[in-house]
């Protein structure tokens, strides 16, 4: 290695965290090959991130029609969501509203959207799994933030930032298994490396 080039390495690190809407759009379409509609929701003030989904999704369109839901209020989602046709998908990215004068508890769209639709619901972040989505493929935000803190402790230790690699965040399927029995999911369809959630409670309440 060329020591000139070794020292220019910046001196940072860190865990670097992708979209992984494809990823779990792709996987829900394999749950559910029946589906020929997607109907994603994806609503920001920031138009650049909702035009960054559009723009991973685009290959699916061969595979199914995609709909990106549009709602102003947290109301016309609920009926935008209900009036979903039977036989379709429900992918859930991100709902945010425009000049909110509080802080949305990024769980109650979710929520809202599973209560009123009739059709399986995926989503793309960990913390929305117990919030009535089926799940997908996530991130978790606790294995995320441990790694970075073991990097940190490294660094404090007094290893160089630049000795530590940057690391993709891994991306691992995120079940909540009552949702899977609501839709009949057989769990054998399931990765073999699947986070399975809330077992033992379904279990402990059948006792």
């Amino acid at each position: 290695d060329d020591p000139l080039i070794e020292s220019a390495r910046p001196a940072v690190t860190g865990i670097r965290v992708g979209n992984n809407f494809s990823e779990t759009l792709r996987l829900a379409l394999e749950l559910h090959p029946e589906a020929r509609q997607v109907f994603v929701i994806a609503v920001s003030p920031d138009q650049q991130n909702v035009a960054a989904v559009q723009a991973e999704l685009r290959s699916f369109s061969r595979r199914a029609r995609l709909t990106y839901l549009q709602a102003d209020s947290l109301d016309r989602l609920e009926a935008a969501a209900e009036a979903v046709p039977r036989g379709s998908l429900i992918l859930y990215v991100w709902y945010q509203q425009a000049g909110a004068a509080f802080v949305m508890d990024p769980m109650e769209p979710a929520r809202r959207v599973v209560e009123a639709a009739r059709v399986p619901v995926y989503g793309v972040a960990d913390a929305l799994i117990g919030s009535g989505v089926i799940g997908g493929m996530m991130r978790g935000t606790r294995a995320t933030g441990a790694r970075a803190g073991e990097m940190a402790r490294r660094i404090l230790d007094g290893t160089p930032a630049r000795d530590i690699p940057i690391e993709n965040a891994p991306l691992r399927p995120i079940f909540d298994w009552r949702r899977l029995q609501r839709w009949r999911i057989d769990v054998k369809r399931l990765p073999a490396e699947a986070d399975i959630r809330f077992v033992m409670v379904e279990k402990d309440r059948a006792a």
